[in-house]
């Protein structure tokens, strides 16, 4: 979809966009890099599935944990790749 709408912009067809993703898009703001959080989410689910009828348990979920192999850092990562597109100004980078 965003190849699309990137394609409809420029009036041509991008073609392969691994160089331009690389060049143009990183180095200009056209990507919003995933960095680390020290954060978590708190999660209350129903024992059944479907209502406290059967009681609830309560769950912590850090993001981000250090040593794990889903872990982001600056700039390219696995886990995120470049970032994400950080709206027109991706579109207009490419």
């Amino acid at each position: 979809m965003i190849r699309a709408l990137a394609d409809d912009l420029a009036g041509s067809p991008h073609g392969f966009i691994n160089p331009s993703l690389y060049s143009n898009v990183r180095t200009q703001d056209g990507l919003v890099d995933i960095v680390h959080a020290n954060a978590a989410a708190v999660r209350v689910d129903y024992n059944n599935g479907v209502n406290a009828k059967k009681g609830t348990v309560t769950s912590v979920r850090t993001f981000d944990f250090g040593g794990l192999s889903i872990s982001t850092v600056p700039g390219y990562d696995n886990t995120t790749g470049l970032g994400v597109p950080n709206g027109l100004t991706f579109l207009r980078r490419l």
